[in-house]
């Protein structure tokens, strides 16, 4: 019969059935700590030299199958003549934010004149008063609190775009998939399919069953919340669509998922639901750290100012 490959067996079949040569002479890789092991044996077999370029502590997508301690692994499997060069001085970070997050990365060092930089606690409730167009990066560790702050900036009059437009994507298949025929009909079915995936991830016992739980319960509750005072499918289908476009033009707020926001910078950056760092379905240790570098990625973001946003007065 017709046999077919997806894009990860392009990865898996060449590492595993040893098709990878030393074609070329140089080799160089970025975002080194996200590869999986299939890639590695591609890497460490597919050229002579070998420049890799990543940083460990901002390995966090484990719950994807990375392998979450891949730059030390690739150094080993490449063998006795690596040399490395620890880039440890920060050109984003102003000191305070540096100074804040040494606790966990103790060799990180701001840039000589660095701007002495702000860290405030305010109330959720002045989250809003607080935002400046674009130079506004707001941060969550799950989704659905983004949407639903999405959701508070439309009624303020205030643009805004959601980080991740596969990620909206995905949203409007699933919607569609449920095949429900107006909200309280879909709201029902979503329920159906949240418990039926949990059950059917926690029979397949996979290695990340906590992540992958979590990762459900976030995107039906971004559905949920984005289904609030609509009354037709097709509305939802449209708001997703408008609030993840990246397209759109303006001087827009950017909300973003921790793992969306690496790479993201802004003068001001804002950080909700702080509590869920680390998440409390993280039970396992590689889990844990992973956790501990996504804390990394997120407070490491601002150039000027950092907000963690509470829910009562800071007194």
């Amino acid at each position: 019969g017709i046999k077919y490959i997806d894009f990860d067996d392009m990865i898996y079949l060449p590492a595993k059935l040893g098709l990878v040569s030393k074609t070329f002479d140089l080799l160089i890789v970025d975002e080194a700590q996200d590869l999986n092991t299939a890639q590695h044996a591609i890497v460490c077999n597919a050229a002579k030299q070998v420049l890799m370029v990543g940083d460990d502590q901002q390995a966090i997508y484990g719950f994807r199958g990375s392998d979450s301690d891949s730059i030390n692994n690739c150094i080993k499997k490449l063998g006795d003549n690596v040399l490395e060069f620890p880039l440890t001085v920060t050109w984003r970070c102003p000191k305070s934010h540096v100074e804040a997050i040494n606790h966990i990365v103790p060799d990180l060092k701001a840039a000589p004149g660095a701007l002495e930089g702000e860290i405030h606690n305010i109330d959720r409730t002045k989250l809003i008063e607080n935002l400046n167009g674009s130079k506004s990066l707001v941060m969550c560790r799950t989704n659905a609190p983004l949407c639903q702050l999405a959701f508070r900036l439309i009624k303020n009059s205030t643009p805004c775009r959601i980080q991740g437009r596969e990620f909206g994507a995905g949203l409007v298949t699933l919607i569609k998939k449920l095949e429900g025929a107006d909200i309280p009909s879909l709201m029902e079915k979503l329920n159906e399919y949240q418990n039926r995936e949990e059950q059917r991830i926690m029979k397949a016992n996979q290695f990340s069953s906590e992540s992958a739980i979590q990762l459900v319960h976030d995107k039906c509750d971004c559905i949920r919340v984005l289904s609030e005072g609509l009354s037709e499918v097709n509305e939802v289908i449209d708001l997703i669509e408008s609030l993840f476009d990246p397209a759109k033009k303006g001087d827009q707020v950017l909300l973003s998922s921790g793992h969306r926001a690496k790479g993201l910078e802004a003068d001001d950056i804002f950080i909700l639901h702080p509590e869920l760092l680390p998440h409390p379905m993280a039970q396992q240790a590689w889990e844990k750290e992973q956790e501990r570098n996504l804390y990394y990625v997120i407070h490491t973001r601002g150039k000027k100012r950092k907000f963690i946003v509470i829910e009562e007065e800071d007194n």
